[in-house]
């Protein structure tokens, strides 16, 4: 668990209860995931800048940024954002654009490996900024169509919550519940769409995959979904690491 506001790490035990706290100097960050015993994957944003990836050693206390990894459209912020996964089976960071229809794999250096596309044909973020009198803060005037929701990953697979609805997908299908789409993370092909459907007009808000499971969660309860067989070929690792971090 981190705070990037302080910024700290926190390491729990569940068999004691117990939680140490690890300041981590004056490495601010938005998200961090980890990656090693030492090193986070991080993303911060900077000021005037944009958005970075970057890896943290815990140890040493300094960040090493890669500036080309999140590759601006607009401005550098809004159009750069997304989710940050860490795939414990292929030891790779998958990193998932909110606004466009595409996703990176890195590896553990923050290498980018490859850049592969969804099945959604938004290639560039629609986003319109709005500035204030003085400059010196930004706001989205409109909010952007959103392509790619949430992701999980697991295995070869990534399985990719699509908010722009398909022209061969009936429209009151697409209302009726979330598409998510699965990709090879081996060669970034699509393979399979399924559906969660909308429970008594509850909406998902979180999924998470767990060994050959989609556990969904809803404001109000959590379901639990048995993956097809089309889907286990992705998931090849050993039950006690098909667990998601």
């Amino acid at each position: 668990m981190t705070d990037g506001t302080i910024p700290m790490l926190f390491i729990g035990d569940t068999k004691s209860q117990y939680l140490k706290a690890i300041p981590l100097g004056n490495n601010y960050f938005n998200e961090a995931i980890p990656v090693d015993s030492n090193k986070l994957a991080v993303v911060k944003l900077i000021p005037n800048i944009g958005r970075r990836l970057g890896l943290l050693n815990v140890d040493s206390l300094i960040t090493k940024l890669n500036p080309k990894a999140l590759e601006k459209q607009v401005e550098g912020f809004f159009c750069t954002d997304g989710y940050l996964h860490y795939n414990p089976q292929m030891q790779k960071l998958i990193y998932t654009y909110y606004y466009r229809n595409e996703y990176i794999i890195l590896d553990k250096d923050l290498k980018v490996e490859a850049r592969y596309s969804t099945i959604d044909t938004t290639t560039t973020a629609n986003i319109k900024i709005r500035e204030t009198i003085s400059k010196k803060q930004r706001s989205m005037a409109t909010p952007p169509p959103v392509v790619n929701r949430r992701s999980e990953t697991l295995g070869y697979g990534l399985f990719n919550q699509s908010k722009i609805r398909a022209e061969n997908e009936p429209e009151k299908q697409f209302e009726q519940g979330e598409v998510i789409d699965v990709y090879n993370l081996k060669n970034g092909t699509y393979k399979y769409s399924f559906y969660i459907p909308n429970i008594e007009g509850h909406f998902l808000k979180d999924f998470r995959i767990v060994h050959d499971h989609l556990l969904a969660l809803y404001p109000d309860r959590i379901v639990t979904y048995l993956l097809g067989k089309n889907y286990l070929g992705l998931l090849k690792t050993t039950p006690k690491d098909m667990v998601m971090p």
